[in-house]
């Protein structure tokens, strides 16, 4: 599946007597652990079919209890619940599928590195993996093992309103990307700067240097790039 991002928007039903901020926070907790995909899809896997949500239910009602619907939620703020919270999805159809049995349709992976903007497109390099080292220097360099273009339109948790990443680059961090034809940044736990000119009065030791090498580092990830484009373009 390709295409824009769009933000998502669905219902949240429930008896109990929930604020708004409230509800935001429980679309939040439904879109946040992978169950459901960035654009609403979600598999049953008890019935292996696939979904689009459509409405939460966020219920202590037993009667609407389904497999996988039963959390360990015992509260909300100041509001203690002293019965089973279950929390069902439902789609267009009226089919549901308990939280906890549902997975997102499109996967999303963990990566650390650098976005960068090279000729009108975003890139990313980096690496899926924790770097344990205790080096000095970038911890993102050209060389590192993963190169993929990504989309320009992002969000920062998946679900939310789409922005446009040229705002922020070039940017070091946690990125979630989606598996598509065109693949997004869902989902940003974190990041900062990245090969920018310290600030004026900016004293801290090394950060210049580090700048530097940061900035050398992001040449050749440029350089990589267009290497790369000029290995794909057809031969006129």
């Amino acid at each position: 599946m390709t295409g824009a991002l769009r933000k998502m928007t669905f219902e949240v039903e429930t008896e109990l007597e929930l604020t708004d901020d409230q509800n935001e926070r429980v679309a939040a907790m439904v879109m946040g652990d992978g169950q459901v995909d960035h654009r609403g899809g979600y598999v049953d896997e008890v019935t292996g079919q696939t979904h689009q949500l459509s409405k939460v239910h966020f219920t202590c009602n037993p009667d609407m209890a389904v497999y996988g619907s039963d959390t360990t939620i015992c509260g909300i703020d100041g509001m203690q619940l002293d019965k089973t919270v279950h929390v069902v999805l439902e789609d267009e159809a009226g089919n549901r599928t308990g939280l906890k049995a549902a997975s997102g349709k499109i996967k999303a992976s963990w990566h650390f590195g650098v976005l960068f903007e090279v000729d009108g497109g975003v890139w990313f390099s980096g690496r899926d993996n924790v770097d344990g080292s205790s080096r000095e220097g970038p911890q993102t360099t050209a060389a590192s093992p993963i190169l993929r273009r990504v989309a320009d339109s992002f969000t920062d948790r998946p679900g939310t309103e789409p922005m446009s990443l040229r705002e922020h680059l070039p940017a070091e961090g946690e990125f979630w990307i989606s598996d598509e034809d065109e693949p997004h940044v869902v989902s940003v736990p974190w990041w900062g700067s990245y090969a920018d000119e310290p600030e004026a009065g900016d004293t801290y030791p090394g950060r210049s240097e580090l700048r530097a090498a940061e900035q050398a580092e992001l040449e050749g990830m440029v350089e990589r790039v267009r290497a790369l484009k000029a290995d794909i373009s057809p031969v006129m």
